[in-house]
């Protein structure tokens, strides 16, 4: 009678969530918190085996341990998430311990951890950007160091010899040096300046686009490389053509892809590139497909989205393109990597946040 009062008193008093489980999955007792909490009636808890309210993801793991807690294993402390009647996943914290009788029931004090394991994955996300922004600011303090020094460092010394020099043709040759290491500075200092702009403004104008669309336009663009070479492009965006997203960056992924493709084509056979959406855990992703001269991923990939990084001896690379849409995709959320064979073809993998 004692052990019941005390019951008692935790039920009508705890801010916690209370409750007495059988391991036949069924709730026995209940405090109002649940009710509170989750939204449903007493009845609809105590008649309804707990098991169905708990979010899919955790149901295996929860009937584990309520399975191990019948053989007579000692489980006090677990975490699973519930799905309140109005749809919304909350994060409980189990501390429980059984009863002192041959009911094969287990007295549990439940804590709503919500709000901490959303602070935590708030957390995880931030310090996700911290280390993207970090490895971008280690890219920007290399390019400072080495592409912008070389053409600086080239201005200086040919201005030094044109100072010395005592005749046009001489002149006119320095000049003319001069003039390809400034265009080179400018196109450097324009590259990083864009992609600065990136990281600097990331609240776009996020609207519905047509992954459809964006591809025939960009395919007009690129058409007449893509005639010249006789390229094959195909696309299917039958599993998500809508997505979310900016106008601008989508286009330049597009356009940047297909350019990659176009370039790294292979003089063996037909070029082909094909582009799809698939669906993945409510997400759309992209695949951008070629069967070109492909990568070998053993000795570069590393470097593939590198600032200024080259990897085939082809005059049309410029070693910016993969680099932008890279920073484009992370200022968004999202990710991109790479498959490649080397004289089988590459696809670029892009999950869209």
């Amino acid at each position: 009678m004692e052990l019941d009062l005390q019951y008692r008193n935790l039920f009508s008093l705890s801010q916690d969530l209370i409750a007495i489980a059988g391991i036949d999955g069924y709730f026995k007792q209940i405090n109002n918190r649940w009710t509170e909490l989750l939204g449903y009636s007493r009845e609809e808890l105590l008649n309804h085996p707990f098991i169905s309210l708990i979010h899919p993801e955790d149901q295996r793991k929860t009937a584990l341990i309520t399975k191990k807690k019948a053989q007579g294993n000692v489980i006090s402390r677990f975490e699973n998430r519930f799905i309140t009647k109005d749809g919304q996943t909350i994060w409980l914290e189990w501390n429980t311990t059984d009863v002192e009788d041959d009911t094969h029931e287990f007295f549990a004090i439940v804590r709503d951890k919500t709000i901490d394991k959303k602070q935590k994955l708030k957390l995880r996300k931030m310090l996700k950007q911290l280390r993207v922004k970090t490895k971008q600011l280690e890219s920007y303090a290399y390019i400072t160091s080495h592409n912008l020094k070389s053409p600086v460092a080239n201005i200086f010394t040919l201005t030094n010899f044109l100072e010395e020099t005592t005749t046009n043709q001489e002149q006119d040759e320095y000049i003319s040096r001069i003039k390809i290491s400034t265009e080179i500075l400018n196109k450097t200092i324009d590259d990083l300046v864009r992609v600065i702009q990136i990281n600097s403004f990331p609240e776009l104008k996020i609207r519905s686009i047509s992954l459809k669309k964006t591809c025939k336009e960009v395919s007009e663009l690129l058409h007449d490389k893509l005639t010249k070479y006789h390229i094959n492009l195909t696309y299917d965006f039958e599993q998500g053509n809508y997505i979310q997203y900016s106008k601008a960056y989508l286009h330049n992924i597009f356009f940047n892809l297909i350019s990659n493709s176009i370039t790294y084509r292979s003089s063996e056979r037909p070029a082909t590139i094909h582009i799809e959406s698939r669906k993945v855990n409510n997400t759309i992703q992209l695949l951008f497909s070629d069967n070109g001269i492909g990568i070998d991923l053993k000795k570069h990939r590393n470097n593939i989205f590198g600032f200024g990084k080259t990897f085939h001896n082809n005059p049309e690379a410029k070693g910016f393109g993969l680099f932008l849409i890279k920073s484009q995709i992370e200022a968004l959320n999202g990710n991109i990597s790479i498959a490649s064979e080397v004289n089988k073809g590459t696809t670029f993998i892009i999950n869209l946040a």
